[in-house]
């Protein structure tokens, strides 16, 4: 591939597989969207902030509510390191 498709598929920035998360109730379901963003350093010197979501699932809402207490049981126990934004 070449170095200007390698760009805009975000293949120069560093690799994160997710960093934030994004949750949508909408009664009986719920939409979790699991995103990364980075910091690229452009041509002149700018930095921009870029941001696209990896994953998207729609679970029952009371599904999405036990994975959440899951993640921060999981956090708690430290077993997964979390950035600061």
């Amino acid at each position: 591939m070449d170095e200007e498709l390698n760009r805009a598929l975000g293949f120069d920035t560093q690799r994160i597989w997710a960093n934030q998360a994004q949750v949508q109730v909408t009664g009986p379901l719920a939409q979790i969207v699991f995103k990364e963003s980075a910091q690229v350093q452009q041509d002149d010197g700018s930095v921009r902030q870029i941001s696209k979501n990896v994953v998207a699932v729609i679970l029952p809402t009371d599904v999405i509510l036990g994975l959440s207490d899951v993640i921060k049981q999981v956090v708690a126990a430290g077993q997964v390191q979390v950035e600061p934004k």
